[in-house]
């Protein structure tokens, strides 16, 4: 039977990115994504949802894998779905779908083998409601699958701080408000009746030549951290660069490595 996936009026705002830049600047998020899909074994028939699809990469890669399945790719931004949509629907075949809504204002209707996010769900300003209902959206041992940098990465705190300084009257709009902290992810699993099977910390650096290259990685992701308006970007960004630099740890080739946290979450719905 069919999984029928829909947008509903929106209750919080919606993100927009520029897809080309993402692209260009998001092959850490690529690569750890690419990690972790290689150990999963999807069937070739199971019905997926991956929430935060971005620019459609990873998701196209799960429809490569389930020729007989159905795959949906979800996200906020209308220029990310678009371009996943021009990318890769004339080159799939049927099984595979992009649609545009928040990651807290869809319905779904049927069972989900497979519910994945990679790389999206600190952005979601209803992360625990969000989870619940992925976490219910899967058939009986359905897995759910979530890699997501906790509010234990540093990361965000220099970020965060750049916003008091400056630009105050966007600090509680931020994204840095809302994220679920490690704990958090663990009681709201377990309270869905869920069985962690992987629940795995990761501290790690991302690793930059220059603090040019920080500014556009950053950049690629900046609106989803805080709806900031496009004028203030540069300013804020110069101002994050400051405000990162007693974080950095220097390589012996010069490079630039910034400290973050990442949370790998595998989980099995119980039957």
């Amino acid at each position: 039977m069919p999984v029928h996936i829909t947008s509903n009026i929106p209750t919080y705002p919606i993100v927009d990115l520029d897809a080309q830049h993402y692209i260009v600047n998001s092959g850490l998020q690529l690569d750890l994504a690419g990690e972790i899909l290689a150990g999963i074994d999807f069937p070739q028939d199971a019905k997926v949802l991956d929430v935060g699809c971005g620019d459609g990469r990873i998701t196209s890669e799960i429809a490569k894998r389930v020729p007989y399945g159905q795959v949906t790719g979800l996200d906020a931004s209308t220029s990310m779905v678009g371009l996943a949509r021009e990318t890769y629907l004339e080159a799939s075949s049927s099984n595979l779908a992009f649609l545009q809504s928040t990651a807290e204002d869809f319905s779904i209707e049927g069972e989900l083998d497979f519910a994945t996010s990679f790389s999206a769900f600190h952005w979601f300003r209803g992360a625990k409601g969000v989870l619940k209902s992925l976490c219910e959206a899967l058939k009986p041992n359905g897995e759910l699958i979530i890699l997501t940098y906790p509010a234990e990465s540093i990361y965000y705190e220099f970020m965060q701080e750049a916003l008091n300084e400056r630009f105050k009257e966007f600090a509680p709009l931020s994204a840095y408000n809302t994220m679920l902290s490690i704990d958090e992810y663990k009681s709201t699993i377990l309270d869905a009746k869920m069985d962690l099977t992987e629940f795995t910390r990761k501290d790690l650096f991302t690793s930059s030549q220059t603090f040019q290259e920080v500014k556009e990685f950053i950049r690629g992701w900046l609106t989803s951290f805080v709806p900031l308006p496009e004028h203030l970007h540069d300013e804020f960004l110069d101002l994050v660069i400051e405000k990162c630099k007693p974080y950095v740890q220097y390589g012996r080739d010069h490079s630039i490595n910034l400290p973050y946290t990442e949370l790998i979450i595998k989980a099995s719905r119980l039957s």
